[in-house]
């Protein structure tokens, strides 16, 4: 296993960021939501297009993660946390709003300014200016990914977390998660 240092929020930098995040206008709020709870990388995020989210029907129930898009190839199926969902549907009433038709190769985020697809550039910005205006710390979006492989540990087993970030090595899912001296302390109680 890997002796880097890597980030990630506890759990009470996560709350404040998600009680922080409304006031945060909605393309950015899904930036940083879909890394939290989707696990996703930033290049993944920026590539992403209307028709990977939603059609003419609607919203999808979860992203099919073009292997175009996806570090190595992996593609895969990423359900869509309740939260993102909710903030999806927020987005492409405004999206329509705005008088914008869905196309297929239409990016799903854009820069206000240029109207063009955001850059890796830009979606850093997004997310560590937010994190460092609510936190006091600025957090670079790959810890986002990282929270999310630690948070979803929690709730299931490695290989759930290896499937979610797209890993073919279960040893380096194991550098996504973090386990906390309480965690191990539970754990060892209940043997």
């Amino acid at each position: 296993m890997s002796k880097r240092n890597i980030k990630y929020l506890d759990d009470g930098q996560f709350n404040n960021l998600i009680e922080s995040l409304p006031s945060v206008n909605i393309r950015d709020r899904l930036i940083i939501k879909m890394a939290l709870f989707a696990g996703l990388r930033v290049n993944e995020i920026i590539s992403l297009n209307t028709s990977d989210v939603w059609n003419y029907s609607g919203i999808f129930s979860g992203l099919d993660l073009r292997p175009e898009i996806s570090k190595a190839g992996q593609g895969g199926f990423i359900p869509f946390h309740p939260t993102i969902y909710n903030d999806l549907l927020l987005f492409e009433a405004q999206y329509f709003a705005r008088g914008k038709g869905f196309m297929i190769i239409n990016p799903l985020f854009r820069s206000k300014y240029t109207k063009r697809r955001l850059t890796t550039r830009d979606a850093r910005r997004i997310v560590v200016c937010n994190t460092l205006n609510f936190l006091g710390v600025s957090f670079p979006p790959h810890a986002l990914r990282h929270t999310f492989a630690t948070r979803l540990l929690r709730k299931s087993d490695l290989r759930t977390v290896q499937v979610a970030l797209r890993h073919k090595s279960i040893l380096t899912t194991q550098i996504y998660t973090h386990i906390d001296k309480d965690q191990l302390r539970t754990a060892i109680s209940k043997l």
